[in-house]
């Protein structure tokens, strides 16, 4: 994603993709796995050697103190000399509407969104792009002059990350597991790319019985996992 719009636009290619490698990067700094404190504060103050100001981006979930994303980012973000500092956040749900106020009054540059908030989020924007509508679910939120942008990156990334892998959906059946925010933008991302036929295995048949029934493309090759179990006996 690209939070806070206006710094470097971020793509990872693998730990080659940068001198020494990210995942060599990334165990230099296992100090921003750390969470900052509880509240909502900080982002503010913020300065880097030489005293110029410093961005502050986030991941906000319930429970997040476990998310290895403040390592693949900052890790990136020091590798471009941007002035941005990446953290850890724990929002609860009840807390996410004071968290977005927050964010738009100045309190950070952007921040990606986890579990459970990334379809909660969406009514909190003030706008959101093509992708993230279509499917519902929001993973990156950009704040640019005090308004809330959603994006959603989590279906174009997990094409890239297939394609890396020599592996392409055209025509093929994929099995997608679960049914929510991100099953969400993955199911659109391999039914727009052609998938030949996609069973939604969820916890609760209700939430997989929703999303296949909004999945473009793919006609009749959507099938709830109930039904594929029941036609395999």
């Amino acid at each position: 994603g690209r939070p806070g719009g206006g710094g470097a636009y971020l793509r990872y290619h693998g730990a080659g993709a940068v001198p020494g490698g990210v995942r060599h990067r990334a165990r230099l700094r296992q100090d921003h796995l750390r969470p900052r404190a509880a509240g909502i504060s900080g982002g503010h103050g913020l300065s880097e050697g030489d005293g110029a100001p410093m961005k502050q981006l986030f991941v906000i979930g319930d429970p997040v103190a476990h998310s290895l994303s403040p390592l693949l980012h900052q890790a990136m973000i020091d590798q471009t000399g941007a002035a941005y500092r990446y953290d850890v956040r724990t929002v609860r749900p009840e807390e996410l509407p004071a968290f977005v106020r927050w964010a738009k009054d100045g309190g950070c540059a952007g921040f990606n969104v986890t579990m459970p908030h990334k379809e909660a989020i969406l009514p909190l924007l003030d706008e959101v792009d093509a992708t993230a509508a279509s499917c519902g679910a929001v993973n990156t939120v950009c704040i640019r002059e005090g308004r809330a942008i959603g994006h959603n990156t989590d279906g174009t990334g997990f094409l890239d990350s297939l394609a890396g892998q020599g592996f392409y959906p055209q025509g093929r059946t994929v099995l997608l597991l679960g049914a929510g925010g991100a099953a969400k933008a993955v199911g659109h991302a391999l039914a727009t790319a052609g998938a030949g036929g996609i069973i939604v295995c969820a916890r609760r048949l209700e939430r997989a019985a929703a999303l296949a029934a909004q999945l473009p493309g793919c006609g009749e090759g959507i099938v709830l996992a109930q039904d594929a179990i029941q036609d395999r006996k």
